[in-house]
C-alpha cells in the first residue's frame, strides 16, 4: 500500500519537473528572440495597423481584415499594443508562451491517445510515457517552428494551433470520462480557433477521424455531433459559403517573379511544396522566409510528378497501416488534413511558408516518433538517440533564431537564398536605411530595379535614400518616376512632400501631403508632417488638429505627441505640453528631442532641477545642447532664483 501511495505522490511531482524542463529548454533555445525586431507583415498587421491601437474599439478589431476570421488573433495584438505599444518584448513573450502551451498540449494529446480503448499497440504502450513527453519536446525544439514563433505576425498559425489541439484534447477527455463540461470547453476552444485562422476549418474532420481511429464503438452523444456540425459551418458562413469565388481568385505569384497563380496551378505546385515541407521536417537546413518557388503548370513536370507519387504513396501507406500501426496511419492523415486548407486548391499569393507546417508537424512527429519506437527496443539506446536528436534540433533552432534578430540579418539571409526575387532586396534596403546606411540601401534598390525596372516602390525607396544623403535632384527624379508608374502610390506623394518640406517649398509639400491624405485618410505620417508645416507657418490650431489626428490613427506615434506638445509650449499651455512630452517619452525611452523640449517646459514653470535633469538626459542620448542654456539651468538650480507659477 505504501508503494502505491508513494507512486501517486511522485507522479504529479515528476510531471511538474518534466514541465519545468520543457519550459527551461524552450527559454534556452528562444532566449535570443525576445528583442528581435518587427518584420515583413508585422509592419502591416501591427506597426501600421490603426485597428489594433484602440483596445476598446472592438468593432475596428473585428474589421481588421475584410472578414473577421482572425479576430481573436488581432484582439491579442491589440492587447499587446495596449500594454507594450511597439516594444517587441511583450509580443515575443506571448508568442513564446503560446508555443510552450502547444508543446504541453501535444504531450496531453498523445497521453490521452494511449488511454483510448482502441489503442492496442503493445510496443508503443511499453514506452508511452517517454513517447508522449518526447513528442512534446520534439515539437518544441524543431527548427521549422521558428517562423510561427519568432515571426510575431505568425501568431495566426500558433494561436490557431493552440485552440485546435485544446479542442481535440478536451473532446477526447470528454469521450473518455463522459463529463459534459469537457465538451463545453471543446466547443468554446473550437469557436475561438475558428476566429484565429482559417486552418481551423479542418478541426471537425480531425475529430471525426480520431473518433474513427481510436474511439469507434464508444457511446456517442447526438448533441456533441450537432455542436461539431455547427462549428464546422462557422468559417464557411464567414465567407458566405462563396466557394466558387474563392476558387476563382487569381494572383501574380509572390514566390517567383513573373508567374501567375490560379486554382489549378496552385494545386499542381503544392505537390512539390508539400514534399519540401517533408524534407524540412526531416532535414531542417536552408530554411528561408521567402522561397523562390516556381509555379507548376503540368502534373508531368519531373519534380511535380515524382512529388505526386511520393504523396500518393504516403496516403496509401496510411490506409495500409490502419489496422497494424494505427498511430502512424493517424499521423499521416493528420499531416495531410491539416495542410489541406493552404496546400490544395485555394490559391494563395505565396505558395510556400514554413509557418504553414506548424500544425501539420504534429502528425509528422507522430509518425517519426512511432517509427523510432518500433525500430529501437532498448530503452537506453532509445534515450540516447532521443537526446542526440533533441540536442541537435535545439542547436539548429537557436542558430536559426539568430537570423530573425533584425532586418539586416533576416533580409540578408533571404537575399542570399532568393537572389532573383524583388522583395528581399527591397526589404534589405529598408533595413539598411533604418540603420543609417543609405549607400548600402541604394545598392539593394538598384538590384531590385535590375530585376524590374518599373517597380515603383524601389524608386520611391531609393528616393528616400537620396533624400537622406541630401541628393535632392536624384530624390525628386525617383519620386516623380514612382508617381508616374503608380499615380495612386501614397508613399511616393508623402516622400515627395518630405523633400519639398526639406527645401522649404511649403506649398508644394502641402499639396503632396493633401494628396496622400486623400488617398488614405487614416495615414498618421502625412497628418504629422502636414502639421509640422502648419507649425512653421504659425497656424497653430491647424497644427494641433493634424497632430491630434496623427495620434488618433497611431496611439504609439511618439513624434506626433512631441510635436503637439511643442505647440502647446508656444501657446503657454504647459500642463498639456507636459502630458504629451511624458507620453512621447513613455513610448520612446530614448527620445532625446522630447527630453530636451520637456526641459524647456520645466524651465518655463520654474522647475529648474527637472529641466536640468532632462537636458542632461538629452545630452547623454547624443543631442547637442546649447551651453548657455545649460549654464542658465545650472545657475537657476544653484541660486533657486526662478519662481514657480
Amino acid at each position: 500500500m505504501s508503494l502505491i501511495i508513494d507512486r501517486i505522490m511522485v507522479l504529479p511531482t515528476l510531471r511538474i519537473l518534466k514541465s519545468f524542463v520543457l519550459v527551461s529548454l524552450g527559454l534556452l533555445i528562444y532566449s535570443n528572440t525576445f528583442d528581435s525586431s518587427f518584420h515583413f507583415d508585422d509592419i502591416y498587421f501591427i506597426v501600421r495597423n490603426p485597428d489594433i491601437k484602440h483596445l476598446s474599439n472592438i468593432q475596428a478589431i473585428w474589421n481588421a481584415l475584410s472578414l473577421p476570421s482572425r479576430f481573436v488573433t488581432f484582439f491579442s495584438f491589440a492587447v499587446n499594443y495596449h500594454f507594450h505599444h511597439l516594444n517587441v518584448f511583450g509580443y515575443h513573450v506571448v508568442n513564446f508562451l503560446i508555443h510552450i502551451i502547444n508543446a504541453h498540449l501535444v504531450w496531453w494529446f498523445v497521453t490521452l491517445t494511449f488511454e483510448t480503448p482502441k489503442f492496442r499497440d503493445e510496443i508503443i504502450l511499453e514506452h508511452k510515457e517517454l513517447m508522449a513527453y518526447s513528442m512534446a519536446v520534439l515539437f518544441l525544439v524543431h527548427p521549422v517552428q521558428t517562423q510561427a514563433v519568432t515571426y510575431i505576425t505568425q501568431r495566426f498559425a500558433s494561436l490557431a494551433t493552440l485552440f485546435y489541439l485544446l479542442t481535440c484534447c478536451l473532446y477526447i477527455k470528454g469521450r473518455l470520462s463522459a463529463n459534459k463540461a469537457f465538451y463545453g470547453g471543446a466547443l468554446m476552444a473550437a469557436t475561438l480557433g475558428m476566429f484565429s485562422k482559417e486552418i481551423t476549418i479542418t478541426l471537425p474532420v480531425m475529430i471525426f477521424l480520431f473518433d474513427f481511429f481510436f474511439l469507434a464503438g464508444q457511446k456517442k452523444m447526438k448533441y456533441v455531433w450537432i455542436a461539431v456540425a455547427v462549428v464546422a459551418l462557422i468559417i464557411p458562413a464567414i465567407y458566405s459559403f462563396n466557394f466558387k469565388n474563392i476558387l476563382a481568385i487569381e494572383h501574380s505569384s509572390g514566390s517567383h517573379p513573373g508567374d501567375f497563380i490560379n486554382s489549378r496551378s496552385y494545386f499542381l505546385t503544392q505537390f512539390s511544396v508539400i514534399t519540401t515541407y517533408i524534407r524540412l521536417l526531416f532535414l531542417p537546413v536552408q530554411q528561408n522566409l521567402l522561397y523562390d518557388y516556381p509555379i507548376s503548370s503540368s502534373l508531368f513536370e519531373i519534380t511535380t510528378f515524382f512529388s505526386f507519387l511520393l504523396l500518393l504513396s504516403l496516403l496509401l501507406l496510411a490506409v495500409f497501416l490502419f489496422k497494424r500501426h494505427r498511430l502512424i496511419s493517424f499521423g499521416i492523415f493528420w499531416f495531410f488534413v491539416t495542410l489541406c486548407v493552404e496546400s490544395t486548391v485555394i490559391p494563395i499569393r505565396h505558395v510556400i511558408f514554413e509557418h504553414r507546417v506548424y500544425l501539420p508537424s504534429f502528425g509528422f512527429l507522430l509518425v517519426i516518433s512511432s517509427g523510432i519506437y518500433y525500430l529501437i527496443d532498448d530503452k537506453k539506446s532509445l534515450a540516447i538517440a532521443l537526446i542526440g536528436v533533441i540536442g541537435l534540433l535545439s542547436l539548429m533552432t537557436f542558430q536559426r533564431n539568430k537570423v530573425w534578430k533584425d532586418g539586416i540579418s533576416l533580409w540578408s539571409d533571404v537575399a542570399k537564398k532568393s537572389p532573383y526575387m524583388l522583395r528581399p532586396h527591397l526589404n534589405l534596403g529598408v533595413a539598411y536605411m533604418e540603420s543609417g546606411e543609405a549607400e548600402k540601401a541604394i545598392e539593394q534598390y538598384n538590384k531590385a530595379l535590375d530585376i524590374d525596372s518599373e517597380y515603383a516602390e524601389a524608386y520611391n525607396n531609393r528616393g528616400v535614400a537620396y533624400l537622406r544623403m541630401e541628393k535632392y535632384e536624384e530624390a525628386l527624379d525617383d519620386f516623380n518616376q514612382a508617381i508616374r508608374l503608380n499615380p495612386t502610390y501614397l508613399n511616393a506623394f508623402h516622400s515627395r512632400g518630405a523633400l519639398f518640406n526639406k527645401l522649404r517649398m511649403f506649398d508644394l509639400a502641402l499639396a503632396d501631403y493633401n494628396k496622400a491624405i486623400e488617398l488614405n485618410p487614416g495615414h498618421p505620417e502625412s497628418f504629422n508632417d502636414r502639421g509640422s508645416i502648419y507649425y512653421h507657418r504659425q497656424e497653430y490650431e491647424k497644427a494641433i488638429s493634424d497632430f491630434t489626428k496623427a495620434i488618433f490613427y497611431d496611439q504609439g506615434y511618439a513624434a506626433a505627441y512631441n510635436n503637439r506638445a511643442s505647440v502647446y509650449n508656444l501657446l503657454e499651455k504647459y500642463d498639456l505640453a507636459l502630458v504629451d512630452f511624458n507620453k512621447a517619452i513613455d513610448i520612446r525611452k530614448d527620445f532625446a528631442e522630447a527630453y530636451y523640449n520637456r526641459s524647456f517646459t520645466y524651465y518655463s514653470i520654474g522647475k529648474n532641477e527637472k529641466a536640468l535633469a532632462d537636458a542632461y538626459k538629452a545630452q547623454k542620448l547624443g543631442m547637442s545642447i546649447d551651453l548657455r542654456y545649460m549654464q542658465q539651468l545650472q545657475d537657476g538650480v544653484k541660486n533657486r532664483e526662478r519662481v514657480v507659477f
